[in-house]
């Protein structure tokens, strides 16, 4: 692809603002096998290395499912850089084991970027103002997340559904946060782990699925009970989804915690319109709900899934105050 300067000014932005490297600084940079992914992952390490960055890609055959761990070679070299950039079209090693690991041998910072983000959208010039923006509001609402106990989220589609939240420290998931985990560069988050056990009630996915890379054509339903799907109640208009879900949240004992995660989107700089990708999760007004692990976000459950569903049209009460009203935010 022919690097415009909006284009190179925006990788020098996540380099040096998101990754945090500087002359010296050890980059590891890693991509599945899709063309788009490794073609951007060069990309990434040849400018890192023009800013005097020592920096190296790998490349991994893709993964089938979102947390998948990668090869024991790359897990081995996150632990030996100082920054870890992801681009990656079907694993997301930041809840992988490998990362956490990582992170607890002394990884500084593990950066996902879309491949979706590396065509077109790289070429709009990206505000460090925006991120600003995003930090800040992403932080408001982790405060109070980390601050609350319980929590009610209902949608237009039919979620609802009631979980606890106490004890647990949300973190922020945006390009700027200080947490070991960021995304660039349009994305943003508040996560936090819900507490084991505690989910209760009706679930909705409207959105799309992550991994799926499509929005679904007809919302996919279950009930939770004492924190678990039950998996004999997931349905759906479109066959074939109901036994894809099924699958994913019983590869192991724990695939069906439910709900692992409670994301809400932060971000107001997400081009185009949603169109099922990772990045979509992070747009303002969207939230999303996971099954499976979330130990690496602060949780007890170390499911080989991470899964993510989203959701539109949403109203979130903690402790009785709302935070979001039919998918707008009020806080």
């Amino acid at each position: 692809m022919k690097t415009t300067a909006a284009r190179m000014n925006n990788m020098k932005l996540i380099l040096e603002r998101v990754c945090r490297i500087k002359a010296g600084s050890k980059l590891l940079v890693v991509a599945d096998d899709y063309a788009r992914a490794v073609s951007l992952g060069y990309d990434f390490m040849d400018v890192a290395n023009t800013m005097g960055a020592d920096a190296v890609l790998a490349v991994f055959k893709s993964r089938t499912f979102i947390a998948e761990e990668p090869p024991a070679t790359v897990t081995a070299a996150m632990k030996a850089a100082d920054a870890v950039l992801e681009i990656t079209e079907t694993s997301e090693i930041g809840h992988s084991s490998a990362r956490k690991e990582a992170t607890d041998a002394g990884l500084a910072r593990c950066v996902l970027v879309s491949p979706i983000d590396g065509e077109d959208r790289l070429q709009i010039p990206i505000s460090l103002k925006d991120f600003e923006i995003m930090k800040e509001r992403t932080e408001r609402i982790g405060e109070i997340e980390t601050k609350g106990r319980k929590v009610r989220l209902t949608t237009a589609y039919g979620t609802d559904v009631t979980f606890s939240i106490e004890g647990r420290k949300a973190i922020p998931l945006t390009p700027l946060s200080d947490a070991p985990l960021a995304v660039a560069p349009f994305y943003a988050e508040s996560a936090i782990a819900v507490v084991e056990g505690t989910t209760e009630g009706v679930i909705v996915f409207d959105s799309f699925i992550q991994g799926w890379k499509s929005m679904l054509p007809k919302p996919i339903r279950f009930e939770v009970k004492k924190g678990r799907a039950l998996v004999d109640s997931v349905s759906c208009d479109t066959p074939e989804h109901v036994e894809r879900f099924k699958k994913l949240i019983t590869m192991d004992d724990m695939a069906n915690i439910c709900a692992a995660e409670l994301g809400i989107g932060t971000s107001h700089i997400v081009p185009e319109d949603c169109v099922g990708y990772v990045v979509d999760k992070g747009r303002i007004g969207h939230v999303h709900l996971a099954c499976g692990r979330n130990y690496d976000l602060g949780g007890t459950s170390k499911s080989v899934i991470h899964q993510d569903g989203d959701m539109t049209q949403a109203t979130i009460t903690i402790d009785g105050f709302t935070i979001m009203e039919n998918g707008v935010l009020k806080v």
